[in-house]
């Protein structure tokens, strides 16, 4: 009787194990036409505008393509792009290094946490923009000003994940720790940074969005070398398409970083989950 109402096993269906063998294939081949549909829609709606409302307002994707194209083949363009990338990706390392401790911090303490709320909320709403003059007058359209007002700006995403990450660390974690008297920095290390990653990783993300946005502008603004001043330059010249080339290559670029971004934080967090597990 007692192996009669055993469940036994249900065998998968010979459409189950051929899904199975093909494995995410199919799927990612599928977004990747998805992807590439999208791209020439909206290329064929942007040379419909441009027929639209003339070369003169927005111009023709081979104008633009071509002013790219040329832009490429110049050491200026290179070194704005190098300008930009330079500052983008110092201030997210400064942001990580400052956020993350900070934001763990304030996680744990909740004296400290309701102590400085209003500071911080204060300073969140101080758009960058306002703090660039002041920048400019500490140091100049150097590299340290743009460093100043994007780490200001880009700070708050992990700031803010970090800490709702040690605030929302789950019971049964703590408890297990506390049981087992687990050493805090074993716990630290093996318990609780796994379950934080994901929300640090969210953080993150949006910082380097935002520090990219922020740079650009501190370039048009401020004045300082990039991909921002290149484009105010060609405005000056009265090159709109050299204009909109400068305007693709930043959002090429906003592609390339997330994506770079995306792929550190995956093998991060899948590295610290299999550890973990």
């Amino acid at each position: 009787m007692s192996g009669a109402s055993e469940t036994l096993p249900l065998r998968p269906s010979p459409r189950q194990r051929r899904r199975s063998a093909a494995g995410p294939r199919p799927l990612t081949i599928r977004r990747t036409v998805d992807r590439v549909v999208a791209l020439i829609v909206f290329l064929l709606l942007w040379q419909g505008v441009s027929l639209w409302t003339g070369a003169g307002v927005v111009p023709s994707v081979d104008m633009v393509g071509k002013a790219l194209v040329t832009a490429l083949g110049t050491q200026a363009f290179w070194a704005a792009l190098s300008a930009t990338l330079t500052s983008t990706s110092l201030s997210v390392v400064i942001v990580v290094l400052i956020g993350v401790p900070l934001g763990a911090v304030l996680g744990i303490s909740a004296f400290l946490r309701i102590s400085v709320n209003l500071v911080v909320e204060f300073m969140r709403t101080i758009p960058p923009v306002a703090i660039i003059p002041l920048a400019l007058l500490l140091f100049g359209p150097v590299l340290q000003m743009k460093l100043m007002v994007i780490v200001i700006g880009a700070i708050w995403p992990v700031l803010l994940h970090a800490t709702y990450a040690v605030r929302d660390i789950a019971q049964v974690h703590r408890d297990l720790v506390a049981s087992f008297r687990v050493p805090r920095l074993i716990a630290w290390r093996h318990v609780f940074v796994p379950s934080m990653l994901p929300s640090i990783a969210l953080g993150i993300r949006i910082s380097v969005t935002i520090a990219l946005l922020i740079s650009i502008a501190c370039e048009v603004i401020g004045g300082a070398p990039g991909l921002g001043a290149g484009l105010l330059t060609a405005q000056y010249a009265g090159d709109l398409s050299e204009t909109y080339a400068y305007i693709v290559m930043a959002a090429f670029l906003g592609l390339i970083l997330n994506a770079i971004t995306n792929g550190i934080v995956a093998r991060l967090v899948g590295k610290r989950g299999r550890r973990s597990a």
